[in-house]
């Protein structure tokens, strides 16, 4: 779902920022694994305070869905149950 949309700053190019599906997300293929201390902070940073700080970037996957080139903790700690509904910022 698009919640908006805007020009990026430096090259002008239009961007979209909108809710998906975290099901629909990956982490690109070259990141580096997810370190568990990590992303169980992040889960519980955003457990405490109930808000998602830093959207993640995501962008098309050549085989469907969509990947974060960024993203993969904070993506992590959004897939912990007690954290998010199923949707990610991007």
């Amino acid at each position: 779902m698009v919640v908006g949309s805007y020009l990026d700053p430096l090259g002008r190019h239009p961007l979209l920022l909108a809710v998906l599906p975290l099901d629909q997300i990956e982490p690109t293929p070259f990141q580096r694994d997810v370190s568990d201390t990590h992303h169980k902070r992040l889960a519980d940073v955003l457990d405490r305070t109930g808000m998602l700080l830093d959207p993640i970037i995501a962008i098309t996957a050549t085989a469907g869905g969509f990947w974060t080139p960024n993203g993969g903790h904070r993506l992590a700690a959004m897939r912990r149950p007690t954290s998010f509904s199923g949707e990610a910022l991007a």
